[in-house]
């Protein structure tokens, strides 16, 4: 059964929308279901859906047309095109244009339930980086190991991607042009805190490289990328997304060099409905939780490359996460004590029960599976109150009216951004700007116009500006506007597009006027915020409607 999944079903034969969407319901899929390309646009404009199943030929738009729309708007959803025709040219170009398959009619509603059901668990991958050749050349292996994949040319697509969709795994490049890779890093954790990131780099960039780490990815991979070090890395991530899934099975891990004993173990384990491997030295037990994620791994005391308190070590630096119990030909005191002395690495020790009733064993890996579960809960339970925290933060730092952040965010996000540009010796420019003839407005339609007015500009500043950039309302009819990496004649483009756009709006004889200052890495904030304001007034005093830059 499927659990909290949308399927948005796109076809102009009613009788066919309904058939499959009343099987597809009855499955527990959230199903919705339009007759023509116009208005499935429209709903994923207001709604994410995680599959769209979608007739090709249709009157109006077709399906190709359509289903480009909808991979704009949603990135991350599949798309499974049908077709009762042989219009082999549009299905040759639906499948060049990514569409999961083409599915002919008539076709077996079981067929259709099985291809949508093998599409969902095929993971997707966010590939971000400036370079056309990497992405393919990425896309392409990863395509060949099972993995849906989302190319973003740079961190403002990619953050564009992540706040319309859910991806797996984001292979995220440092140096891009704009919006740094940390930098996208950045903003995609505002919106996906659990988010597993894997920064990639052809240069040697230490600083950026500790840096990116300390902020939350998972690991750096450095260019020409090591294609199974890349795979790696990316199981890896994914089995850390999975540790929160209610229905994941039970991975468990046997290493011993006894074969009886592993085989005899696994297979009571099985019984018991977990999924087990099994290795018998502690070599192969490494190469085994780089590669995937176990709940559980049964060591043996003593091995024949190493013993298994050395091996107990070595497995938690590779993750933490695993439970690791031990397991021992006779009960001591001393091992016992030595399983205490670890307790951060072991979790408890086990004796081999020869002939006799495995209770010991499947009890101890009970309880590790219940402590752990305890563990996840908890984290999950952190993860939501950060993010219910962080909503409350967001509410606290905008303005009610125009939805943009309010002028005690400024404050903190410019002295947040002019530090940055200072330590990697980057520009930012800072734009400030008021509404020409606001009072008189105000006074004359009431303050419910001016309010729209100011709503307005609100909008045309989110509109306007970069996902890297950042707008505020600094008080009354006055605006400002962050950009990073951003020189004062860059500037200036942003500016004059904000102008243009607010004066095409025609509210009376109100225009905009913009001042726009340059950070010099010497000076403070207050020197940047004193000459963009004065700067602001220049405009305003040579009659409005105009962007000055200070110093020009």
């Amino acid at each position: 059964m499927a659990r909290n999944v949308n399927l948005l079903i796109v076809d102009d034969d009613v009788s066919m929308l309904e058939t499959v969407g009343d099987v597809f319901q009855d499955r527990g899929y959230n199903v919705a279901m339009v007759e023509n390309g116009n208005k499935a646009i429209k709903l994923v404009n207001r709604r994410y859906f995680d599959v769209v199943l979608m007739d090709i030929s249709m009157p109006g738009i077709n399906g190709l047309e359509t289903y480009k729309e909808v991979k704009r708007i949603i990135p991350t959803a599949t798309v499974i095109m049908m077709t009762g025709d042989s219009k082999e040219e549009l299905v040759k170009k639906s499948i060049e244009e990514g569409a999961y398959t083409v599915i002919y009619k008539p076709f077996n509603v079981k067929k259709v339930i099985k291809i949508v059901e093998e599409a969902l668990k095929k993971p997707v991958i966010l590939i971000v980086d400036d370079r056309i050749e990497d992405r393919v050349t990425l896309r392409d292996i990863l395509a060949e190991k099972g993995y849906r994949t989302v190319l973003a040319k740079d961190g403002y697509e990619a953050v564009g991607f992540v706040e319309k969709g859910n991806f797996d795994v984001v292979l995220l490049d440092i140096k891009m042009p704009g919006m740094d890779g940390i930098m996208t890093m950045e903003r995609i954790k505002e919106f996906r805190p659990e988010a597993g990131i894997i920064m990639m780099t052809a240069y040697s960039m230490q600083e950026f490289v500790e840096d990116s780490l300390k902020k939350g990815a998972y690991t750096c991979l450095f260019k020409p990328i090591d294609v199974e070090k890349m795979l790696e890395a990316v199981q890896k991530v994914r089995d850390m997304g999975k540790k929160f899934g209610r229905e994941e099975q039970v991975e468990i891990l046997v290493v011993d060099d006894d074969p009886n004993y592993r085989e005899t173990v696994a297979d009571i384990l099985e019984d018991e409905g977990y999924k087990v491997s099994k290795v018998e030295t502690g070599t192969a037990s490494i190469e085994e939780v780089k590669k995937k994620f176990f709940n559980v791994v049964l060591v043996d005391f003593k091995l024949a490359d190493v013993t298994g308190l050395e091996l107990a070590k070595k497995i938690k630096s590779v993750d933490k996460s695993t439970y690791i119990i031990l397991v021992t030909g006779h009960a001591s005191l001393e091992t016992a004590l030595k399983a205490i002395e670890m307790r951060e690495e072991i979790y408890g020790f086990v004796v081999k029960g020869g002939g006799r009733d495995p209770g010991q064993l499947k009890w101890t890996i009970k309880s590790a599976l219940r402590e752990q579960r305890l563990a996840w809960d908890k984290m999950e339970a952190e993860h939501k109150l950060r993010r219910a925290n962080r909503r409350l933060e967001e509410l606290s730092i905008t303005d009610d009216l125009t939805g943009i952040y309010n002028r005690r965010h400024f404050y903190e996000k410019l002295s947040e951004m002019t530090a940055r540009a200072k330590r990697y010796k980057l520009p930012l420019s800072l734009l400030m700007f008021d509404v020409d003839h606001f009072k008189s407005y105000n006074d004359t339609r009431g303050h419910l116009a001016g309010n729209r007015v100011l709503e307005r500009v609100g909008r045309i500043v989110s509109e306007e500006i970069r996902e890297v950039d950042w707008g505020f309302r600094y008080g009354g009819d006055e605006f400002t506007v962050i950009l990073p990496e951003t020189s004062k004649k860059d500037a200036k483009v942003v500016a004059e597009r904000i102008r243009k756009a607010f004066e095409k709006c025609k509210f009376n004889d109100t225009t905009l006027s913009i001042g726009i200052a340059q950070y010099d890495l010497k000076s403070d904030l207050d020197i940047l915020i004193k000459h963009a304001d004065e700067t602001m007034y220049k405009a305003k005093s040579q009659g409005g409607n105009r962007i000055e830059i200070y110093g020009m």
